[in-house]
């Protein structure tokens, strides 16, 4: 049987009564060709708009085949998230492929949160790509030609980031995009917000590895705000 060490650190509202936790999963999938396996693992979700969760795995483990449990399909070197009531999601990862090219999809946990209406937000990613095997590496996205999405309210997608990355043979190649694409800038949310999910699915070269963070947050702007969302940073607040 499969232990699954983690870290989860809860901040906030230490004192609160207690009550039922509500536990999310982030899974990663692996597969090479037809061959494919999943690993899951439990986190408990914020509780309140102003509690913080962080979870992190303590070691990295193997994706086997779902069916041939001597199959090793891939690695997951490091993995993280990051989930705020307010809220806000983050993913950070590590992985490697197998023998043979080998597709990942790491998808977080859905924060579920009260409904935010005439709300605002960003999301960024970012990826690093290293060839391992001296013949260069490549990181080719699945959704849509992107690598990462942040969706919202059940898969309404908000951004698609992150176009292929190439590798020179032996050297590391990096990536970063963000939505919108300045860093004091938010969009408008299209409608009312009540949960959010971010995902990363990507085909990674043989023998290399990849590693990305992403980040996925909304906020409600104050008022005399709403009409200035255009022209840059702003001061604005988190729903309280």
């Amino acid at each position: 049987m499969r232990t699954t060490m983690v870290v989860c650190v809860l901040l906030g509202l230490l004192c609160a009564p207690a009550l039922a936790d509500t536990i999310g999963h982030i899974t990663v999938r692996a597969q090479n060709g037809e061959h494919w396996g999943e690993v899951e693992f439990p986190v408990t979700m914020p509780a309140h708009a102003q509690e913080r969760v962080q979870w992190a795995m303590q070691q990295g483990q193997a994706i086997r085949c779902h069916n041939i449990p001597d199959m090793e399909l891939g690695r997951i070197e490091q993995l993280s998230m990051e989930l705020i009531g307010d809220p806000a999601v983050g993913v950070n990862f590590a992985v490697s492929a197998g023998a043979s090219d080998t597709v990942f999809t790491i998808t977080s946990a859905t924060l579920v949160f009260a409904p935010l209406a005439s709300s605002i937000g960003y999301a960024s990613a970012a990826v690093t790509v290293t060839d391992l095997d001296l013949n260069g590496a490549s990181l080719t996205g699945l959704l849509g030609g992107k690598a990462y999405q942040a969706t919202f309210d059940g898969g309404t997608l908000f951004a698609s980031l992150i176009d292929p990355v190439i590798a020179p043979v032996g050297g590391p190649m990096n990536s970063h995009d963000r939505l919108p694409v300045l860093p004091t800038l938010w969009q408008a949310m299209p409608a009312s917000v009540s949960n959010m999910q971010g995902q990363f699915s990507f085909a990674l070269s043989a023998n290399d590895s990849a590693s990305g963070t992403s980040y996925f947050e909304v906020i409600v702007p104050e008022p005399a705000s709403l009409a200035l969302l255009g022209l840059g940073a702003l001061v604005l607040r988190r729903r309280r």
